[in-house]
């Protein structure tokens, strides 16, 4: 009489691997100008929280997953090109003796880079995740002014660096192939930048939130 064969179980999904992936989404801030380095300069008028960018993020990530059970332990890495970016007029005083000034404020988000643990658990081919670690960020700030008709304009950049926590969710779509939603807040520490008109440095810092969206290939 003919055996009948067994059925052959499927491997259970693994996320153990290294991946490479592409990145985008869409990043808001809050910029913290600081009050005391804008009276050194003898510059009123100007709210030190006004100046928030928003915009636009897309990049990549590289990383590695390590799965025990249904625990998943991993690192990541990720850069962003940023479009987070903002320009408004304002109105500024410096000391009360040229009376208000109409001017201009622009802030640019350069990029964003990330380097992160990451741990999660895995429910089969879903995986939730929190995630934390070292953020640097590069931004720009210029203020462009007309004093008693002459056009003036003071700008500088900065590299900032910070931490970086957040969390996230991931599928598997096939072996090697995953997507991702995920949140980050960042937050870059104050650097001082020659955009006052005086002779003091004026400390700016911002904290970055971002929600994005990822594909990854595990090998």
């Amino acid at each position: 009489m003919p055996t009948k064969a067994l059925p052959v179980s499927s491997p259970a999904p693994s996320w153990t691997g290294f991946y490479l992936g592409v990145v985008g989404g869409y990043g808001w801030t809050r910029t913290n100008i600081n009050a005391g380095d804008l009276r050194q300069n003898n510059v009123g008028g100007l709210t030190p929280s006004d100046i928030n960018p928003r915009g636009g993020l897309i990049g990549f990530n590289v990383g590695y997953n390590w799965q025990v059970g249904s625990a998943v332990f991993g690192v990541e890495g990720d850069y962003s090109w940023s479009g987070i970016k903002r320009s408004m007029p304002l109105t500024i005083n410096y000391n009360n003796a040229l009376g208000n000034i109409a001017a201009n404020m622009k802030a640019d988000l350069t990029y964003i880079a990330t380097l992160r643990g990451r741990l999660g658990y895995a429910f089969d081919t879903t995986l939730l995740y929190v995630t934390g670690g070292f953020a640097t960020g590069k931004a720009s700030g210029q203020l462009d002014a007309n004093i008693l008709g002459a056009a003036l304009s003071f700008g500088d950049s900065q590299t900032h660096r910070g931490w970086v926590i957040g969390g996230g969710a991931e599928m598997m779509l096939a072996p090697n192939w995953t997507a991702k939603a995920e949140v980050l807040y960042i937050d870059l520490t104050e650097r001082k930048y020659a955009i006052g008109g005086g002779n003091v440095p004026v400390g700016i810092g911002m904290s970055v939130t971002t929600v994005r969206a990822g594909l990854n290939y595990k090998f």
